[in-house]
Parts: structure tokens; C-alpha cells; sequence
């Protein structure tokens, strides 16, 4: 990668700064973490395509398998609708529930502090749910690319 960007070199830095995400989203899930989560687990997709062009199939199946929901995910955060649906034809706009893993108990979420509870969020395509736990998928993919990194030893430590 020719340049930096707030002092991320490559994608190796990307995928440790989507370590950093995940942490933050264990010790207290919010939408913050989750919108951050997802944004840059899409975003690696690019990252590591700069970095290693020859990868390109291999990527596009690991995010069109294993990884199918980040770039929906993240994508739909950062424009509100989905603008890239990478082929997915037929499906509505993926949606999240926000379910209350404490106290809401069918309260209103507008009527609960900040804070005040724990949430967990599933992703759906209209009534259908695809993700039934959005937390338990980010742990997957966080596992699923430090094992791809691995495998092809995407920005080893020793070539920074």
C-alpha cells in the first residue's frame, strides 16, 4: 500500500484495528460499536484487494460465503439504504431487530436511558432473519479473517 491512512499501513492494521472494534463491542455493545464493527470488516474487502490484487477470487468468495453479510451490513450503515447489493436480487433491504437482553421487557426503546440495558440485534431480509445474532456473527468473522490473513500471509509483521 503506498500510503497511510490515520496511521493504518495495510491491511494487517485494519484487521488489528477490527480486533480493537470487536473488544469494544464485547465489553459494551451499543450501535456505535456495532455501525464501527461492520464498517470495517466490510472495508478489509478493499484494503486487502490494494494490497494483494492476485487474491481477488478468493475474497470475492470468502465475502460472498462465510463473510456474505459485512458489506451489506456495513454498506447499509454508511448510506442508510443499500446501495451495492452484490447480486443478492429478490431480497428486500436488510433490517435489524434490537432485541433487549435485560431489562426492556417491551418497553419502548425511546423510554429506556442510555446505557441502561443490553442489546443484542439480529439482520433480516423482510420477515426472514439471516443473522440471528449479529454479536455471535462478528466473532465469526473476526475469526474467519485472521485465519484468511493467515493462510496467506496478508501483511506479515515482517514486511511493514
Amino acid at each position: 500500500m503506498a500510503a497511510h491512512f490515520f496511521g493504518l499501513n495495510n491491511a494487517r492494521d485494519l484487521l488489528n484495528k477490527l480486533g480493537r472494534d470487536f473488544e469494544k463491542l464485547e465489553d459494551q455493545p451499543n450501535v456505535d460499536s456495532l455501525f464501527n464493527f461492520f464498517v470495517t470488516a466490510g472495508s478489509i474487502k478493499d484494503w486487502i484487494l490494494v494490497e494483494r490484487p492476485e487474491l481477488k477470487d478468493r475474497v470475492d468468495d470468502l465475502y460472498n460465503g462465510r463473510l456474505l453479510y459485512c458489506l451489506e451490513i456495513g454498506n447499509k450503515a454508511k448510506h442508510l439504504v443499500l446501495t451495492k447489493s452484490r447480486g443478492r436480487v429478490g431480497l428486500p433491504d436488510p433490517v435489524t431487530t434490537v432485541s433487549d437482553l435485560s431489562t426492556l421487557n417491551g418497553t419502548a426503546i425511546n423510554d429506556v436511558a442510555v446505557g441502561s440495558t443490553a442489546y443484542g440485534w439480529s439482520l433480516g431480509y423482510g420477515e426472514e432473519t439471516h443473522v440471528p445474532d449479529l454479536l455471535e456473527y462478528a466473532k465469526e468473522v473476526v475469526y474467519t479473517l485472521v485465519d484468511f490473513f493467515g493462510i496467506h500471509s496478508i501483511s506479515p509483521s515482517h514486511h511493514r
